[in-house]
């Protein structure tokens, strides 16, 4: 068997996904309302969590159906943890989040629903609990048959809005979102964007996907089992000036006399390299003037640039505002 859909309730909706970041047999995951949207403990990667199980890792099409919504105020009585949704960080797999407003938790369990006598207090009563029930059997049968069975008309189902399905009105609410991945990709003097494009292109076709530049319709759902969107961004085109340039030495000495200090032999020389990472625009700027250039880091290694935790050793300031001084303050050959 390879083509393995598993489905649980509460616990049970958490076990599947353990068994679906462990075994790639598996290529659908239903979880009735499992306890990793609610308990971050159990997928934050600490003391607590499951092994294994993380966003980044987790690529099988997920649906997960949630009882009805709480409100944060609820939730923070309750001491949950909000800052942070496990199902927000699964970009790499296809996830649909359908919300079924009449449900409770165990209402989502059938022998519970079976068993479990109505409350006159309910704001749902029985006749529209049975008829989410229904609702959220059909949804998980056109999931399983959209990824076990490539079945069109399952797709077709779930791409159209609970609405159009006929759900009636403020019954459901179904969030999708499709799998992504972010490629980024350094050019060089020699491979430019146009080049690694085509060379992307060629991978991703040669895995057996049908490229596209759109959203799919629903004809070429039906017609390609395996479909792929390109979108690229704004390319940056790499520069590069020779290791014997003038400006190249005019840097070195300029940063050699910046940090010597004071005693003979002991000035800090930097380091050279003949191409620097990073996205700067030295294609837009440098290329069409025809000026030379180079580039001078001074933050340290681990700064981790434009992301969250982004930092700047102190040392490293002090060091950079020394190494800024020198350049203006050392003439250009020939200036």
């Amino acid at each position: 068997m390879d083509k393995v859909g598993v489905v649980g309730f509460s616990w049970g909706g958490m076990a599947d996904l353990i068994a679906a970041a462990t075994d790639s047999r598996i290529r659908a995951v239903v979880s009735l309302d499992g306890p990793f949207r609610y308990v971050n403990a159990f997928v934050d990667g600490g003391p607590k969590a499951a092994r294994d199980v993380s966003a980044a890792r987790i690529t099988t099409p997920l649906l997960f159906v949630g009882s009805r919504d709480k409100s944060i105020e609820a939730l923070q009585q309750e001491k949950m943890d909000v800052s942070r949704s496990f199902l927000n960080e699964m970009t790499h797999a296809d996830v649909y989040l359908a919300t079924m407003r009449p449900l409770r938790h165990v209402d989502l369990a059938s022998q519970l629903l079976r068993f479990t006598p109505a409350d006159p207090k309910e704001e749902y009563d029985r006749q529209e609990v049975l008829a989410a029930y229904g609702w959220t059997a059909r949804y998980v049968q056109a999931f399983l048959d959209t990824y076990l069975k490539d079945s069109a008309a399952g797709r077709s189902f779930l791409q159209r809005s609970p609405a159009e399905n006929g759900v009636p009105r403020h019954m459901m609410s179904l969030d999708r979102r499709m799998a992504t991945a972010e490629l980024d990709v350094r050019t060089t003097s020699e491979a430019n964007s146009t080049y690694l494009s085509g060379l992307i292109r060629q991978f991703i076709a040669k895995q057996g996907y049908q490229l596209l530049d759109h959203e799919p319709t629903d004809e070429e759902r039906a017609r390609f089992p395996l479909i792929a969107r390109l979108q690229e961004g704004l390319p940056a085109e790499a520069a590069r000036q020779p290791m014997d340039a003038p400006v190249r030495r005019w840097v070195e000495q300029a940063l050699t006399t910046a940090h010597q200090d004071g005693a003979a032999g002991k000035a800090m020389r930097p380091v050279l390299l003949r191409a620097s990472g990073g996205t700067v625009p030295t294609h837009e700027i440098v290329s069409p003037l025809n000026i030379p250039f180079a580039l001078v880091t001074v933050v340290n290694a681990d700064n981790n640039q434009h992301t969250y935790d982004e930092n700047l050793r102190m040392g490293n300031y002090l060091s950079g505002m020394r190494s800024m001084l020198g350049l203006l303050t050392t003439p250009f050959p020939g200036k």
